[in-house]
C-alpha cells in the first residue's frame, strides 16, 4: 500500500519540478503532522483527566512519554526526518 500510494503521487504530480513536489509533500506532512500529534495530546489529556491526573503532572507525564525514556516520538523522528530527504521513496525503509 505505501508504495502504491506513493507511486501515485509521483505520477500524479510528474509534470511538476521536483522543488515544487517537495514543497507541497513537506508542507503537508508538517501540517499532518502538528494535527496529529495536537489530537493525540488532548485526547490523552482527557483520559489522564478521567483517572484524576490533571495540570502539570499530566502535561509532563505525556511530554516524558513522547520524548523522554523511550519516547515514542523520538523513536520514530529518524523515519519521519527521512521523509523529507531528496530521493525518499517508502520502500527503501523496512518497518
Amino acid at each position: 500500500h505505501k508504495g502504491v500510494a506513493y507511486d501515485t503521487w509521483l505520477h500524479a504530480t510528474r509534470d511538476w519540478s521536483r522543488w515544487q513536489r517537495w514543497k507541497i509533500k513537506a508542507l503537508v506532512m508538517i501540517g499532518t503532522t502538528q494535527k496529529f500529534f495536537a489530537g493525540r495530546y488532548k485526547g490523552m489529556l482527557d483520559l489522564l483527566r478521567q483517572d484524576g491526573i490533571t495540570g502539570a503532572r499530566a502535561h509532563f507525564g505525556i511530554l516524558w512519554y513522547a520524548l523522554g525514556q523511550p519516547g515514542m516520538a523520538r523513536k520514530i523522528l529518524g523515519a519521519w526526518l527521512a521523509f523529507f530527504l531528496p530521493g525518499f521513496h517508502p520502500w527503501k525503509h523496512d518497518d
